[in-house]
C-alpha cells in the first residue's frame, strides 16, 4: 500500500469494523465480582473472535502510524508483530468457517480465547498446564488456503516466518533494537523518538505494508461473516490503494 493511502485506510477500517461488529449481537454487562463488570457479547462463537481480532488490528496499526510519524519507528515495529500475529488467526480461524468444521487446534483456540481470565493464584497456575494452539499450527491454515487457491505454499511460509523472526526482535528486546536508537553524532539514546527522516521513511514505508495485510484481514473477516457490501468496499479501495497486492491475493 502506498504510505500516503494509510491514514485513509486507517479511517476506511473503523468504518468497516463498525459494519462487521453491527452483524452480531451487541455486547452486554457481565457481572464480575465486588460489583465490578466488563463488556462480552452474549455469545461465544468464531464470527465474535474474528471481529474481536479485527479490533485488536484496527487498534494496533493506528496506534503503531502515530508512534512512526513522531520517530517511535522501534516501539511501532513492536506493535506491528500484533498486527502480524492477529492478521494470521483471523485466517486460522476463519478457514473452519470456510470449511464448514474446525480442527481440534482451532477448537482449542476459539475455546481458550473466550475463557475468563484467571482472578486467583490457583486459577493461574492451573491454567499455565494447558497446551497453547502454536503459531507453527496456526500459520498450516494459511499454507492450506495458499495451496488450494494454486500458489506456493512454502514460500509463503518461509516468508512469514522471516517476517515475524524480525518483528519478534522488537517485541523481545533484541540488541540490534536497541542500537537502532544510536544516534553517533550525538552520542546518546534517541529514546524521545528518532529524528532521522530516512529512518523515519523506511518505518513509514513498513508499516504501509503491513496497512495492507491488515485490510486483506478485515476483508477475510467479511467473507466469513458473509458482509458482502463490506467486502466489496475493502475490495474496491484495495483496487485502488494497492494494485499489486491485489493482484497476488490468494482468496
Amino acid at each position: 500500500m502506498k504510505v500516503e493511502c494509510v491514514p485513509e485506510a486507517l479511517t476506511q477500517m473503523d468504518e468497516w469494523l463498525s459494519e462487521l461488529a453491527a452483524l452480531l449481537p451487541c455486547p452486554v454487562r457481565n457481572p464480575l465480582p465486588e460489583g465490578d463488570f466488563n463488556w462480552r457479547f452474549p455469545e461465544e462463537s468464531t464470527s465474535v473472535l474474528l471481529v474481536a481480532k479485527a479490533v485488536r488490528i484496527c487498534s494496533a496499526l493506528g496506534a503503531a502510524w502515530e508512534l512512526a510519524k513522531k520517530g517511535f519507528a522501534t516501539e511501532a515495529a513492536s506493535l506491528l508483530r500484533l498486527v502480524n500475529d492477529f492478521s494470521s488467526e483471523i485466517t486460522f480461524m476463519a478457514e473452519s468457517i470456510f470449511e464448514g468444521r474446525e480442527t481440534a487446534a482451532q477448537t482449542r483456540f476459539r475455546e481458550q480465547f473466550f475463557r475468563p481470565l484467571p482472578r486467583t493464584v490457583d486459577d493461574f497456575l492451573e491454567r499455565e498446564k494447558e497446551y497453547y494452539v502454536s503459531r507453527r499450527e496456526i500459520a498450516k491454515a494459511q499454507k492450506r488456503l495458499v495451496v488450494a487457491a494454486g500458489f506456493d505454499g512454502e514460500l509463503l511460509d518461509t516468508a512469514a516466518s522471516f517476517i515475524t523472526f524480525a518483528l519478534d526482535k522488537y517485541v523481545h528486546g533484541s540488541y540490534s533494537t536497541s542500537m537502532e536508537l544510536y544516534h553517533g553524532g550525538a552520542k546518546r539514546f534517541m529514546v524521545g523518538g528518532m529524528d532521522s527522516g530516512r529512518v523515519r521513511k523506511a518505518a513509514m514505508g513498513f508499516l504501509a505494508t503491513k496497512a495492507t495485510e491488515a485490510v486483506q484481514a478485515l476483508e477475510m473477516v467479511s467473507l466469513a461473516l458473509g458482509a458482502h457490501s463490506t467486502g466489496q468496499a475493502i475490495r474496491k479501495f484495495m483496487k485502488r490503494c494497492d494494485p499489486d497486492a491485489w493482484g497476488t491475493r490468494t482468496v
